[in-house]
């Protein structure tokens, strides 16, 4: 393989109705370059939710390996999309006070961890955290608060959760495949990075992302994300209404709809006919396009008018100042952003990746728009990495210190709460017994991907609860290894990587012999 994986960028967008892999080399000025893109029919997904495993991670499979034919690479790490009717989102609000008068990188961490200390149910786990606004002293609309001098530091930000079994059964599939999944990142606010301009963010717009399966909304004010919503209508119902409006088997549905759709009845071509295939041994009958669209119309202006209630209750319905923007597959429907306009009462366009490098002739659709929207995360937090490497550079022998203490006193250390590294609060175990030989261990390596890489180990069988209650509380970018004599107990820890000690599997103490004997 020619590409070095150090400046490769994946995007992974797992929908309803397709899997898109591409891949983007970054060049040395910050931009990035689509050398590879591959698109493959979607199964096991329903309303972007995992429901068959083995069919989701066949789909994934045969879009990576037509991604890295393409870009003749090797993919190791993905950005991954995330949608479904089991998201939730809501505003929440920090204060703390400033340490020595002056704004700084722990301030700004701390205070968001105060917003974020909020009750959710056990089942949701935190997926982002958005800063809206930082507040100074009462002065508020502060959008960079370091270095600034003050006492007291708030922020408002905004908090999107999703299952943890959809979470989890997302990282199952791609970890199938034999990748990592470096981000799981909300599609909509995805494509809100690849169509969206900072001055719709910041005059008030909100983003509609049709899909197969969901429609998800993204509304922007003041430059910030204000509120999220999915809706679970989307392209999918268009076709099963043309399928039983027409009787027409549900894939030749679906092809007349891609073919000779419009959403708005009065755009239709009244002398245009089509031909609908039958069902079973049924002849084909004709129609005219005028029929089809009497069928489109009425679900689109229902989907309208679900996405016009969710802005309205949302309160932001009146401050979309630059309007509506339509983007994901269903958006290349004709008649759609003029039907809109008439629902909405605002001007609507079609969103369109912004990008002038290689492929752009097929990079830039709306079908696209999570994909690349993937990438343009995945190029911040690769520039971000960069920049903390460069200024840490002693950052690397201060962990290795850290280690090799911890490591000296784990045969007398009960319990550490908290490890602070590279801004990333981590609660970590340590518990040493003699009589369980019981260890938790922690590698902390530095890369320059994403400047560092965290890996806790645990052994035995408290080690592994240690790391069980870890990954169910919802600790991320992290690799977790487990190792224990026992193969049931090991067997039901949720580790990356699970190491069986001995040959038996029944664990030291299924024998009398000594535990050296055992293992």
């Amino acid at each position: 393989m020619s590409k070095d994986p150090k400046d490769l960028l994946v995007g992974l967008d797992i929908g309803t109705s397709k899997v898109v892999a591409m891949v983007a080399e970054l060049l040395s000025d910050g931009r990035f370059e689509v050398i590879g893109v591959a698109q493959q029919e979607s199964r096991g997904l329903k309303k972007g939710v995992v429901v068959n495993i083995e069919a989701t991670v066949k789909s994934i499979q045969a879009a990576l390996e037509e991604a890295e034919l393409m870009a003749d690479c090797k993919i190791k790490t993905v950005f991954t999309g995330i949608a479904g009717s089991h998201i939730r989102s809501f505003n929440s609000s920090g204060m703390v006070a400033i340490k020595d008068r002056e704004v700084t990188q722990a301030d700004v961490a701390r205070v968001i961890e105060t917003a974020k200390a909020v009750n959710i149910p056990t089942d949701q786990q935190i997926l982002h955290v958005l800063p809206q606004e930082f507040i100074v002293d009462g002065q508020e609309d502060v959008r960079e608060p370091l270095g600034m001098s003050g006492v007291r530091l708030e922020t408002r930000v905004h908090i999107v959760t999703g299952a943890v079994s959809a979470a989890q059964n997302i990282v199952k599939c791609v970890r199938r495949c034999g990748l990592e999944v470096q981000e799981l990142m909300l599609q909509p606010l995805a494509s809100s990075m690849a169509v969206l301009t900072e001055d719709e963010k910041e005059l008030g717009v909100a983003l509609i992302d049709i899909g197969g399966g969901t429609t998800d909304v993204a509304v922007f004010t003041g430059g910030a994300i204000r509120h999220t919503a999915v809706i679970p209508i989307a392209g999918d119902q268009i076709t099963n209404d043309i399928a039983m409006a027409l009787r027409t088997p549900t894939p030749d549905a679906e092809e007349i709809k891609l073919r000779h759709g419009v959403a708005k009845q009065l755009l239709a071509d009244p002398h245009a006919q089509i031909e609908v295939p039958g069902i079973g041994e049924r002849e084909p009958r004709v129609l005219s396009k005028q029929s089809l669209a009497a069928v489109i119309e009425p679900r689109v202006e229902e989907l309208f008018q679900l996405v016009r209630q969710a802005l309205r209750e949302s309160g932001y319905e009146e401050l979309l100042s630059s309007g509506i923007v339509l983007t994901g597959g269903t958006s290349l429907m004709p008649g759609l952003a003029e039907l809109g306009e008439d629902v909405f009462l605002k001007p609507v366009r079609i969103g369109v990746p912004d990008y002038q490098g290689g492929l752009a002739d097929i990079v830039r659709s709306p079908r696209l728009a999570t994909a690349m929207g993937l990438l343009h995360e995945a190029r911040a937090q690769r520039i971000r990495g960069r920049k903390v490497s460069a200024s840490t550079g002693g950052f690397k022998d201060t962990l290795q210190k850290m280690k090799e203490w911890f490591w000296a006193i784990s045969e007398h250390l009960v319990f550490a709460q908290q490890i602070f590294c590279s801004c990333c609060l981590l609660s970590a175990f340590f518990n040493f017994c003699k009589q369980e030989a019981i260890l938790m261990a922690f590698e902390i390596l530095e890369t320059e991907t994403n400047g560092t890489i965290i890996k806790v180990v645990g052994v035995g069988g408290a080690g592994g609860n240690a790391v069980a209650h870890m990954i169910a509380r919802g600790v991320q970018n992290v690799e977790f290894i487990c190792a224990n004599t026992d193969a049931q107990a090991l067997a039901r820890i949720p580790a990356h990587t699970l190491i069986q000690l001995g040959k038996t599997g029944l664990g030291a103490g299924a024998k009398t012999r000594s535990r050296s004997q055992g293992c």
